[in-house]
């Protein structure tokens, strides 16, 4: 891992050691844009990917839920449905819903598309006992029906207004002294807030962690993520302005309690 980027070696390389310690590996599931990263893969690295997970016969589970929330306006998302051939079609899934691009997770509905009949079989003996209410079904299908109103309107204002956040949210974080990992999709971003702590650990992570709730602002700490660096958090940013803004704030607040806090440790 390198700046938290997933590379084709360490991938590869992980399966290796997983199968000579006699498990099988039988899925891999990435998410594309990545949670918490923001990061989106170029369709060179996802073949990439795909080439080794056929390799070696595993599955291949690709969650797309924020395929239309790219707040970075020179970055192209390549969904895997828009390439041309697939390594390995059977053992290749795509999922995406509604949750979060369109910002109703009431719906509870969502899409996996697979050419897998086993797959596809399984699928539909589970819809009878969890299938999406017929009226949701109707709505979901009339909204992106308007295809007008969704390319036109709804998915650039989003983007747009998902890039104003970012770069607020940066701005004010920033300016406390919080690193942010820059990212080009998603609705969170990933901090480092090691500098704020005496010591990286995950007693300290999780004291900061508690110091912000005590503060009425939420941040996950990189330790619920399996993050193996402790210090980082995520920061989801697309609410309302002013919400945004009072969140930030309780967090500037925190951060120099916390600091002021730690100097008197110090002495």
């Amino acid at each position: 891992m390198e700046n938290f980027a997933l590379k084709e070696e360490d991938l590869k390389s992980l399966i290796k050691q997983y199968l000579d310690d006699g498990q099988r590996v039988r899925v891999f599931v990435l998410l594309h844009p990545h949670n918490p990263l923001g990061h989106v893969y170029s369709t060179e690295q996802l073949r990439n990917i795909m080439k080794i997970c056929a390799q070696y016969k595993i599955h291949i589970v690709i969650d797309e839920i924020y395929a239309f929330s790219i707040h970075d306006r020179s970055t192209h998302f390549n969904s895997v449905l828009g390439m041309e051939s697939l390594p390995d079609p059977q053992r290749t899934h795509v999922l995406w819903g509604f949750s979060k691009d369109f910002s109703i997770p009431g719906f509870r509905i969502g899409v996996i598309h697979s050419t897998n009949p086993w797959v596809l079989s399984c699928l539909r003996t589970l819809s009878h006992y969890h299938s999406s209410p017929p009226l949701t079904q109707h709505a979901a299908a009339s909204l992106l029906s308007d295809v007008e109103w969704c390319d036109d309107f709804y998915v650039p204002t989003n983007k747009n207004k998902l890039a104003a956040a970012y770069k607020k949210a940066c701005e004010y974080l920033e300016a406390s002294g919080v690193k942010v990992h820059k990212t080009v999709a998603g609705i969170f971003l990933w901090v480092n807030m090691q500098a704020f702590l005496d010591e990286c650990n995950e007693e300290n992570e999780m004291a900061l962690f508690m110091m912000f709730l005590k503060g009425g602002v939420c941040l996950l700490p990189g330790k619920k993520l399996y993050c193996a660096h402790p210090g980082w958090y995520r920061i989801v940013f697309s609410v309302k302005e002013n919400v945004l803004e009072e969140g930030l704030t309780r967090i500037q607040a925190v951060l120099s309690k916390w600091k002021k806090s730690k100097e008197s440790r110090s002495r």
